[in-house]
């Protein structure tokens, strides 16, 4: 049985735009020039899942039973239940409606572009898009997923399974990268794998990934690509340099959570007192 609101077979739109939300949540502890770091998650309703995904929920990707953090969170036991009561918490937290959240539209690949990267490039045109990793799950609700970021998540025990809603099982889950690639004249194109631990979805059903996105973004250059595929593991190594690099330069750390500790009494203390409203 799913767990989570997020796993719910519901009716999904299936006519383009996709749909998206963007919601903001500020980091606690930190200013830069006496403004809050904003972090931004993202929802978009894609099209088509269950065409391609199907319908039932037992032929989905089912939490790894070999990965022992997964075992921690999906476990029968006291730890289990607050470690997802705390996943809930931080879902509904970061995915909650307010006056900064965004919505609108996507049908093309410039659409999706300009969504994750139009205020970076704006700042810094020639940087490298393959820097920047985004962490997603797929569930028959949608598409679910934020920037990839050692500064911000630390506190999370899986960055996969709060997107999913502690979710026992998702459509697909993984990180991806939105470059503009030269060998294509610039297009959009889409680099996306199944790097999930606590999912660990087969590589043999990564052509149900790439179809669901060429659904959707008929016009984006789409490459699902296995966590061991050589080219995809040197840039994992090119982004962690890059990261770290970040991290020793942090003055203090970063947190999205203020109030919620990482100790069990901390994890029920904040899903007792989460009051946010959350549509997943």
């Amino acid at each position: 049985m799913s767990v989570g609101k997020s796993a719910e077979l519901t009716k999904v739109s299936t006519s383009g735009p996709a749909r998206y939300s963007r919601h903001t949540s500020y980091a606690a502890g930190v200013l830069t020039r006496e403004e809050k770091m904003a972090f931004y998650t993202y929802r978009v309703r894609l099209y088509h899942l269950f065409d391609v995904f199907g319908t039932d929920a037992r032929f989905y990707q089912h939490w790894n039973t070999e990965y022992d953090a997964a075992k921690r969170i999906f476990g029968d036991n006291l730890e289990g239940l607050n470690i997802r009561n705390a996943l809930h918490s931080q879902h509904s937290y970061l995915y909650r409606h307010s006056q900064h959240s965004v919505y609108d539209g996507l049908s093309t690949a410039s659409d999706l572009g300009n969504l994750l990267h139009a205020d970076r490039l704006a700042k810094d045109p020639t940087q490298d898009l393959k820097m920047t990793v985004f962490t997603y799950s797929i569930v028959p609700r949608g598409l679910y997923f934020s920037e990839t970021g050692a500064a911000f998540f630390q506190d999370f025990m899986s960055k996969h399974a709060m997107h999913a809603n502690r979710s026992t099982e998702v459509m697909f889950s993984g990180e991806f990268r939105l470059i503009q690639d030269e060998r294509h004249n610039g297009q959009w194109h889409l680099l996306i794998d199944n790097n999930s631990g606590t999912y660990a979805p087969k590589k043999e059903d990564l052509h149900k990934l790439k179809e669901a996105f060429e659904r959707n973004f008929p016009d984006l250059i789409v490459s699902a690509l296995d966590r061991e595929d050589p080219y995809l593991k040197e840039i994992r190594a090119q982004t962690k340099a890059v990261e770290q690099d970040v991290a020793a330069h942090q003055t203090q750390p970063l947190t999205l959570f203020g109030d919620i500790e990482k100790t069990e009494e901390g994890v029920l203390h904040a899903h007792d007192h989460s009051g946010h409203a959350c549509e997943v």
